[in-house]
């Protein structure tokens, strides 16, 4: 993902199959996307949108934070792994790979060496990559604009990983606290980060319904819900797996540009 006509020393350079997108999608007082298709062109509408706005003068070039500490229990999500893994008779790493939409090195669930089925190499509609950037036409109602649309809830985003890696041989690891700091840019929280967890991710009928009327489920990685039901093949019931991130801290902030800091500090400086 790059920027059209970025703030002043940022990149235009768009690397391989990433998308370009309009700056104000996450820095205040640029062009944003416009979320419906233009005539005649495949993918995003590439025609600059309304300027993002965030109020006074001086938060132009800030940007909204998303801040959330992700504790994760790695030991009982792998348990998981495990016996659904016994279950369907597969390896484990394709197990995870489904439940998040593609391997851990990154490869599409189509190009994975394995010996799939055909049926096993579409991507759940509820996998994690699906729901957090859709990328199927059935997942909105006016699918022609589904390519423009799909980008104005994009987020600017980060992890970062606190304590010490799992280690199943090592049992006594399991209980260690460990997770990610999550931290998401972005013009409008309402519109991108809650948007994408409550309407994407949390809820069990995004995509709509197939046709055969079964729910493709919730986001089976990073769903607020203890518990809640996956559907691993289009067609067939959803079963009700645990979920394994907790949220157990975080907030909204505003980050403000370096100008706006300098303003703030030549402010204080001159009512001293």
């Amino acid at each position: 993902m790059a920027c059209r006509n970025p703030p002043c020393g940022a990149s235009t350079r768009r690397p391989p199959g990433r998308t370009l997108l309009w700056p104000g999608e996450f820095v205040l007082g640029y062009p944003r996307q416009k979320n419906s298709a233009k005539c005649g062109v495949a993918g995003p509408n590439p025609d600059p949108g309304p300027l993002s706005a965030g109020g006074p003068a001086w938060t132009k070039d800030g940007s909204f934070l998303v801040l959330r500490r992700l504790q994760q229990d790695v030991a009982a999500f792998d348990a998981q792994v495990q016996a659904l893994a016994r279950e369907f008779g597969v390896a484990a790493e394709l197990i995870e790979a489904r439940l998040m939409g593609r391997s851990k090195s990154g490869v599409w669930l189509k190009d994975l060496p394995h010996a799939l089925s055909v049926q096993d190499r579409h991507c759940p509609l509820a996998a994690h990559t699906q729901k957090v950037y859709p990328r199927d036409e059935r997942m909105f109602h006016r699918a022609p604009d589904m390519a423009s649309e799909i980008e104005t809830h994009r987020l600017l985003r980060r992890g970062i990983p606190y304590g010490p890696s799992f280690d199943r041989a090592r049992p006594g690891t399991a209980a260690l606290p460990r997770g990610l700091l999550f931290l998401a840019y972005q013009s409008n929280i309402e519109a991108q980060f809650e948007l994408v967890q409550n309407k994407w991710m949390n809820h069990r009928m995004f995509p709509p319904a197939t046709q055969d009327g079964t729910a493709p489920g919730q986001d089976p990685i990073a769903a607020t819900s203890a518990n809640g039901p996956f559907q691993w093949r289009e067609g067939e019931p959803s079963r009700d797996l645990r979920h394994f991130v907790t949220m157990t801290g975080g907030d909204y902030f505003f980050a403000p540009s370096i100008s706006a800091l300098e303003q703030l500090g030549a402010g204080a400086m001159a009512a001293s």
